[in-house]
């Protein structure tokens, strides 16, 4: 016997579809057959027919889900083809479109060295005095670094986060996740409340960062070479029109902390001396 489900509004069927499908696989159904009847079959004589679309959506408040209809969703993520999100979880009250129009994402080492951090504030410095804002994630090291920066100056930030809007992550981020709030900025995630962090959410996390920025600023991605900073370089490279920076010093391709060489400018990436740089070739 098939139970019958209420038939829910497109955004409770985005949601529904972004907390238990893989993007991917819905993305041909959704563009076929629209977000709700796709959620109706997927739904129809499994166990998700007991799950109720609009309650749980409501639950998530005060996360707000955004969705590809709405005035603040950013055209530009559909260079992500497939994986494009069926919508976003928000928290704050900045517009995100109007948020990224101008916008820079910054990544790098969480283990940081002294240079790389002072370089990492003085980027966030530096992008938020020339009106941008800066996309980056709650991480130790140049995330970290790149938001203290731009919030000495009172700029704006878009951070992603790898992990459900209710999940901490990492556990000491509560001190910042309210400066970023107050400020007028987002946090936002693909991820349905509860879900945590994994390798595979922060790989995504790192493709949507780079979907979102007009451009990306790695800061000693050779330090780990695996993580973050060259999947947001990979990723954006996948996107031709974005332009990736490498913050110098950069190192010479067998100084790696693995000891694995790397190469000392990633394929495609440019040398941006100065923040300057990176603002002048987005003007």
């Amino acid at each position: 016997m098939t139970t019958q489900q209420p038939t829910p509004s497109e955004r409770a069927a985005r949601a529904a579809l972004a907390a238990h499908f893989p993007p991917e696989s819905v993305a041909e159904d959704i563009a076929g057959f629209g977000a709700v009847d796709t959620w109706l079959r997927r739904a129809a004589r499994s166990p998700l027919a007991l799950y109720q679309p609009e309650s749980s959506l409501a639950r998530a408040l005060p996360a707000t889900f955004l969705i590809p209809s709405d005035l603040q969703w950013p055209a530009r993520l559909s260079d992500l083809g497939a994986a494009c999100p069926p919508g976003l979880w928000t928290l704050g009250t900045g517009d995100l479109h109007q948020l990224v129009t101008r916008s820079v994402a910054v990544a790098g080492a969480r283990n940081v060295t002294e240079s790389g951090w002072q370089s990492a504030l003085e980027a966030g410095n530096g992008l938020a005095r020339a009106g941008h804002t800066v996309v980056t994630s709650l991480a130790h090291g140049v995330a970290r670094a790149a938001l203290y920066g731009a919030q000495s100056q009172g700029g704006e930030a878009v951070i992603v986060m790898p992990c459900g809007p209710d999940v901490r992550h990492p556990d000491d981020q509560t001190e910042l996740r309210g400066r970023v709030l107050i400020r007028s900025g987002l946090l936002i995630t693909p991820f349905a409340p509860g879900t945590p962090a994994s390798a595979n959410t922060l790989h995504r996390a790192s493709r949507l960062m780079a979907a979102l920025a007009s451009a990306s600023l790695l800061i000693e991605p050779h330090r780990e070479p695996n993580r973050t900073p060259f999947t947001l370089h990979e990723a954006a490279g996948a996107m031709g029109r974005r332009r990736v920076y490498l913050a110098p010093p950069v190192p010479p391709a067998d100084e790696t902390l693995t000891g694995a060489p790397v190469p000392a400018v990633p394929e495609g990436a440019r040398i941006a001396p100065t923040v300057a740089d990176v603002s002048d070739a987005l003007t």
